[in-house]
């Protein structure tokens, strides 16, 4: 009985990952606006603006997250150390954190380029587009 719960329980995180692991966070505002547009009234030209834009941020969005891949790395490689220095350890974390809020920084300043294509009526309707909170991650009330 042991053996066969074992093997149940060893077997889900198979079966929990048969269409791939999770996506990480929410698609690009980009993606969103295109896959809502006839919903929000986004005409053609306003989708071909934000395909170039998206175009043209591509290569610096790729340099951000190859910095955070290489600031995790050097992270990862000072802390594996047989006596880790505490002041490296720092240091790479610092860069880590500092790589990592270049990343965040560049995706909201994009986001906020094509919030700027939008007007305010489209805007409103692609936030109405929002599926709620999942249990237990509801925004907490503003005061």
């Amino acid at each position: 009985m042991r053996m066969l719960a074992c093997l149940f329980l060893s077997g889900l995180p198979g079966v929990a990952l048969a269409k791939g692991p999770p996506p990480h966070g929410p698609p690009p505002l980009a993606v969103v606006v295109e896959r809502h547009a006839s919903e929000v009234g986004v005409d053609a030209t306003t989708i071909s603006r934000i395909h170039a834009m998206m175009k043209a941020e591509r290569f610096t969005h790729e340099e951000l997250r190859a910095e955070v891949r290489s600031a995790r790395e050097a992270l990862r490689s000072a802390m594996e150390a047989d006596k880790p220095d505490p002041a490296t350890v720092f240091e790479a974390s610092l860069e880590l954190g500092d790589a990592e809020r270049a990343l965040r920084d560049h995706r909201l300043s994009v986001d906020l380029a094509v919030i700027a294509e939008l007007t305010p009526a489209q805007w409103a309707a692609l936030r109405a587009q929002r599926p709620p909170m999942p249990q237990g991650h509801e925004r907490p009330p503003r005061r």
